[in-house]
């Protein structure tokens, strides 16, 4: 059913974007109150709703995006927003329980150094280079630490029943970037 406050044109983002943001941090990244999260793209379609989610669930968030979205993306309850425009993901040796990749633009390789023994790299876009360490960690039967993993986003009636109360109850926001004919 769709949310009884949101229109139309916003409730057609929440099966594909909102529910690959759930099943990522969720189910990939094993989401839990008090992780520390770093979102990459954090302003897109699925990064709004992955920074409201994690949120959500009590996870400290760290959103990367550009410039001109930095209020955006603080808006949406991000503790620390890094500009990649101007600022390196290593200037302040974070750790993060989960490393969601929304947009592709890092691999397991570069993430591992800021994942913590049990975190996990969750790539919502893998490109060919993403295949190896997944099929690595596989391979291994799930021995190795941190993890790379990636998704094929699932439809289901209780992840869009949970979503629904999220966005009912206030705790997530729909962001419309532009509308079309």
């Amino acid at each position: 059913l769709k949310p009884s406050n949101l229109t139309f044109e916003e409730s057609a983002a929440v099966p594909l974007a909102a529910v690959t943001a759930l099943q990522a941090l969720r189910d990939k990244g094993e989401l839990q109150k008090g992780h520390h999260v770093l979102i990459y793209g954090a302003s897109g379609g699925v990064g709004t709703f992955a920074v409201q989610i994690a949120v959500a669930f009590g996870a400290e968030v760290t959103a990367v995006t550009s410039s001109r979205n930095i209020e955006l993306v603080r808006s949406l309850g991000a503790h620390r927003v890094i500009d990649y425009t101007k600022e390196e993901l290593t200037k302040d040796g974070q750790i993060y329980d989960i490393f969601l990749d929304v947009v592709g633009k890092t691999s397991f390789w570069q993430s591992k150094r800021f994942l913590r023994p049990r975190g996990k790299f969750v790539i919502v876009s893998p490109t060919f280079r993403d295949l190896f360490p997944i099929v690595w960690t596989l391979l291994a039967g799930g021995t190795v630490r941190p993890k790379a993993r990636t998704l094929l986003t699932k439809l289901c009636a209780e992840d869009i029943n949970l979503l629904t109360s999220l966005i009912e109850s206030g705790k997530i926001n729909v962001i419309i970037d532009r509308y079309y004919d």
